[in-house]
């Protein structure tokens, strides 16, 4: 009896849905009652949209250029670090170069870039040397969306005649070679203009 209810429910989900299905939307209610239903939200996108859901997954939005996950992101570090008297904490840092997706910029050169010291270790003699580890955590794109960046890694003094340095510098300049940590969908007005402007 039960299941009966239910199908004839769907046809009247349905036929009540059928204006919104032309116009590509359904309401909160007929999509809550399609999934009591049965239907997986792949089957109600599909539904709806006229495509499968994967294939609306992977397509970005008119004048939108998706920046891949791992794509490079050199950062500049604006102020020089010491080991001797620079503090764990933010840095000043910045973008070092355009960043382009299909010769469309993404990520402006010179945006600032959040960056930190996330650990200092003296060196001492033969037991360790000395190291700064920073990280690169953020930056943003041309439409201002946040783009989470990766990287993490300990810059460390050398040695002389076997000892370890006291101290070690990483002088303003340096490039760090980041990646993109998770893909982001960036809004471009015009996506004509902005690649007759990147040349």
């Amino acid at each position: 009896m039960r299941t009966v209810f239910v199908s004839v429910l769907v046809v009247l989900i349905l036929l009540g849905a059928a204006s919104l299905v032309a116009q590509k939307q359904l309401t909160p209610e007929q999509v809550e009652a399609l999934k009591a239903a049965g239907f997986t939200k792949e089957q109600i996108a599909e539904m709806v949209l006229g495509k499968p859901a994967t294939e609306i997954a992977d397509t970005a939005p008119a004048n939108t250029a998706t920046i891949p996950r791992r794509t490079p992101v050199d950062i500049k570090i604006d102020e020089s670090l010491d080991s001797g008297d620079t503090k764990v904490g933010p840095f000043k840092c910045s973008v070092d170069r355009d960043v382009k997706v299909n010769g469309v910029v993404v990520i402006a050169e010179k945006t600032p870039a959040v960056c930190r010291v996330v650990s200092i270790v003296k060196g001492a003699a033969t037991i360790r040397k000395a190291t700064i580890k920073i990280a690169t955590d953020s930056t943003t794109a041309v439409d201002g969306s946040l783009v989470i960046l990766d990287y993490n890694v300990d810059h460390g003094g050398g040695s002389m005649f076997g000892r370890f340095r006291s101290g070690t510098k990483i002088t303003a300049g340096t490039i760090l070679p980041a990646v993109v940590d998770e893909k982001v969908d960036v809004k471009i007005q015009s996506l004509s203009a902005t690649k007759a402007e990147a040349k």
